[in-house]
């Protein structure tokens, strides 16, 4: 073998490398952006599932301090008005019999 050859050898594998690791590199560098597109995502997500959840909670505790409040609930004000107007209108019919 001749150095010619050899060298010619030599620069079609270098060549043959150089191709193969560009070839990886491109590989490499979509997996990232794939990586970055798929992380992006699950942090979108994340936060949907957490706000779903304190939103839930929120509905939770709001429906128990309801039921707490329902409990201690006076009662409505109309019920007296009527209560009162049965009462007076006793008292008046009461007193022009007299």
């Amino acid at each position: 073998m001749t150095a010619s050859q050899v060298y010619k050898e030599v620069k079609n594998g270098i060549r043959s490398g150089i191709q193969f690791y560009s070839g990886q590199i491109d590989l490499a560098e979509d997996l990232f952006q794939h990586s970055k597109k798929l992380l992006e995502v699950r942090r979108q997500e994340r936060s949907q599932l957490i706000k779903g959840f304190e939103h839930k909670d929120s509905l939770m505790n709001e429906k128990k301090l309801k039921m707490q409040l329902s409990q201690y609930e006076q009662p409505k004000p109309v019920y007296f008005i009527f209560l009162f107007f049965y009462l007076f209108l006793f008292i008046f019919f009461f007193k022009k019999k007299k």
